[in-house]
């Protein structure tokens, strides 16, 4: 017998499944607990002839699993390796007979590990057989509706739990009878099952040239249950026969968007699209023309097709159906049969099962779907074929699977820092420390980018290691300084391929720095103070610290006011610590006049504020009150009731240069030079001695211009 491994992809994905009839890989179907029947591999009223069966787990991680077989016994399995499949034979074979009973038939496994499990059937004495995914009890539904079977039709209800009520209404146009009651069209049949038990329903006298199908009947539960549908002796397309089974998927599961391929050796095709709600409309396309099929609840459309018909069946539609595929070729145990998964079900990565027993030896053989734009990126050397339809257009290969093929990948999904064990690293001052990224095997190569809290950093060399199958290993290595700014910073890389990015953890820096305080801030290039400036003026300031370490932050005040729009730059000495400096460029306004600016600087470990720069803003629009002679007094500056001397300087503002006298109370007068033009000419003026009370004084002062 030969195997097929189906895998279809889509957009880049792929979906899983050998033939041997056939095993789909559900991505969406792993789980740790499974349930299922053995089912007669032959019809036959000979005892002899016998139903053992064979496990392949599929596991991502090590773990272990106990399989419960249908007397009860339990056996033990190791999974070993990563990404592997193990594989296990049942030490219990089964004489199963035909009609309609109960008996405690179910098998179970539980696993230490999230698994894919996969079933063989295989008559003991012949090569009758078949290979099927089991659903996981998590997975699993409380309402079916059963696909049609040409011929010899067998239908198994397993309870995953106790006190199960089951209701199976039927549809079929054979009679089926359980305890002397006939059940066919329209009826209904209503059991109570305990957990492990299974309620088959077949035909006691099974031959090609009686049609007994079961499409179309509704299984409904108040537990969800697990449902096996096939024939342990389908004559499909002719007279030779075969054994086919599959366990249904729950209506939850299903799609609007399937892809049907042509398969290795397979000469006739069976498509059977089962709908799970009124009016539901179907478009089934090839590439000579669409047909458009409408479909109420539980209706199914079957169709046939030979291999030279078709390239790729495409179907959609308006909601969700189910897509059952039998195929075969008029020989001996030829025929499979498979759930066909939806578009909506495909994966990015695949363990390829190897079911082998002791009696027959299988050929794997395995049918690829992919966008046409994705195969290069497929980790498999293969030919792709292009096919499409009106509507849809898909690459496809099939091919026979290589003895040492255990996973199929494509795409990115994994990237690590190899020699990283913890998410922080110590480091001193001006240490050099060196980082690996690594990603799993890509087709092509994946892009590695390192990041450093939001900064990309370009200094990282990458470097690919590509295998025999052309799947290739990217391996990035970043080499890097830490200095004290770069305390708790956090280091990633990221992997890049195609539309998927992943990041690596981030892993912390742990800086230990000797830190340097601030010890000067200052605005450095104002040497005249008070700044004389005009009306709409643009200046700029540069602020300047001291060296520190870790390096400062400037920020720029304007009297209480904050200036934010102004950024830090550093430049390092060449002994770890860094200056740093900042430019204010500030339009002059009038209300600016006699506002004071000062900077900041911070490191973190101290803060200093640099001396405050006064600026006269000489706006005689603002101001309103120049001229050549003013006269004043001076005020007193304490309240305390002794005399107090009184300091006193004079701001004058000049847009020329000139000469004014100064007049004091006592006659005394002193001459002031004002030199240069738009600038303030400051005077100091004696002091003098205020006398705090109410009383008439000549304290007056006077100011001429010459």
């Amino acid at each position: 017998m030969t195997m097929v491994k189906q895998v279809f992809v889509g957009l880049c994905l792929i979906l899983f499944g050998p033939i041997m009839t056939s095993v789909i890989a559900w991505v969406s179907y792993g789980g740790t607990r499974f349930i299922w029947t053995p089912f007669p591999a032959r019809y036959s009223k000979e005892s002899r002839y016998g139903t053992a069966g064979f496990l392949s787990i599929e596991h991502l991680k090590e773990g272990s699993c106990t399989v419960r077989d249908s007397n009860g016994t339990e056996h033990a399995i190791i999974l070993q390796g990563e990404k592997n499949v193990t594989q296990y034979t049942i030490p219990d074979v089964k004489f199963l007979t035909f009609d309609i009973h109960v008996e405690r038939l179910a098998m179970e496994l539980i696993c230490s590990t999230d698994v894919n499990l996969n079933c063989l059937n295989q008559e003991v004495s012949e090569e009758f057989a078949d290979a099927y995914p089991i659903i996981p009890v998590a997975s699993l539904s409380d309402r079916y509706t059963v696909p049609p079977v040409p011929n010899n039709a067998i239908l198994e209800i397993v309870a995953a739990y106790d006190t199960t009520t089951v209701r199976v209404y039927f549809n079929s146009n054979c009679k089926y009878s359980k305890e002397g009651i006939s059940y066919n069209n329209g009826q209904l049949l209503i059991t109570i099952l305990r957990k492990g038990q299974v309620l088959q329903l077949a035909d006691v006298y099974p031959s090609y040239r009686k049609i007994c199908n079961l499409g179309g009947t509704v299984v409904e539960s108040n537990f969800p249950v697990a449902l096996f549908s096939g024939s342990p002796a389908l004559s499909y397309p002719q007279t030779f026969k075969d054994a086919v089974m599959s366990q249904i998927p729950p209506i939850g599961s299903s799609g609007t968007s399937f892809i049907i391929p042509k398969i290795l050796n397979i000469g006739s095709y069976r498509v059977n699209i089962v709908a799970n709600s009124n009016g539901t409309s179907v478009v089934r396309e090839t590439q000579t023309g669409a047909k458009s099929i409408q479909l109420n609840e539980t209706d199914f459309h079957v169709e046939d097709f030979s291999d030279s018909e078709f390239e790729i069946i495409y179907i959609k539609s308006s909601k969700p159906i189910s897509v059952f595929l039998i195929a075969g070729n008029n020989g001996k145990h030829s025929i499979f049969s498979s759930v066909v998964p939806s578009a909506g079900d495909y994966g990015t990565e695949y363990l390829v099962s190897d079911i082998q027993t002791s009696q027959v030896n299988y050929v794997r053989y395995i049918t690829l779907i992919t966008s046409p734009n994705c195969t290069a990126e497929i980790g498999v050397n293969t030919i792709w074929t292009t096919s499409s339809t009106p509507s849809h257009v898909a690459s496809i290969s099939s091919f026979r699977a290589p003895s040492n093929m255990t996973v199929i990948r494509i795409p990115l999904t994994d990237v690590t820092l190899l020699n990283s064990t913890t998410n922080t690293l110590s480091v001193a001052d001006n240490d050099v420390i060196t980082l690996v990224c690594e990603t799993n095997p890509t087709r092509p190569p994946s892009v590695i980018t390192w990041m450093k809290d939001n900064q990309t950093l370009t200094q990282a060399v990458t470097s690919h290691n590509t295998d025999g199958q052309g799947l290739t290993v990217s391996t990035s290595v970043l080499t890097l300084s830490p200095s004290c700014s770069d305390r708790l910073s956090e280091v990633s890389c990221v992997a890049s391929y195609n539309s998927t990015t992943l990041t690596s953890p981030v892993l912390k820096l742990l800086e230990q720095c000797t830190y340097v305080p601030l010890s000067d801030v200052n605005i450095i290039n104002a040497t005249t103070k008070p700044l004389p400036v005009d009306e709409n003026d643009v200046i700029s300031l540069v602020c300047e610290t001291s060296p520190t370490r870790p390096p400062s932050m400037i920020t720029w005040n304007r009297g209480s006011e904050v200036v934010t729009q102004t950024t830090t730059s550093h430049i390092a000495d060449g002994h770890g610590n860094t200056v740093s400096s900042s430019v204010l460029t500030l339009t002059v306004a009038c209300s600016h006049h006699l506002s004071e600016i000062s900077c900041t600087a911070s490191n973190n470990v101290s803060t200093l504020t640099s001396p405050g720069l006064k600026m006269f803003v000489q706006c005689p629009k603002a101001l309103g009150h120049s001229g050549t002679r003013f006269i004043w007094a001076f005020f007193p500056t304490d309240t305390h009731d002794y005399d107090g001397a009184v300091d006193g300087y004079l701001f004058i503002e000049h847009n020329e240069e000139g000469n004014c006298t100064l007049s004091d109370s006592y006659g005394r007068s002193s001459s002031i030079t004002l030199q240069g033009q738009k600038t303030v000419t400051q005077a100091y003026l004696n002091k003098y001695l205020l006398y705090i009370g109410t009383h008439i004084e000549k304290l007056g002062l006077e100011l001429m211009l010459l």
